[in-house]
């Protein structure tokens, strides 16, 4: 996903190379995300996030 602060100009909420508490909009969201059972990556204004991998013995 790619967060932004405003659609209409595509500015993201937090920038390239962005430290300490630029990052913590992004930070809450992963963490928040994190809690649902999600895997998930952040980069800046990215959150990559993945499913759980989930898969009987049979499978």
């Amino acid at each position: 996903m790619d967060i932004l602060k405003n659609k209409s100009t595509r500015e993201l909420i937090a920038p390239y190379n962005a430290l300490g508490d630029d990052l913590k909009v992004t930070n809450h969201i992963a963490y928040k995300v994190r809690k649902l059972g999600l895997y998930n990556f952040v980069r800046w204004s990215y959150i990559f996030i993945a499913p759980p991998l989930c898969f009987k013995e049979k499978d």
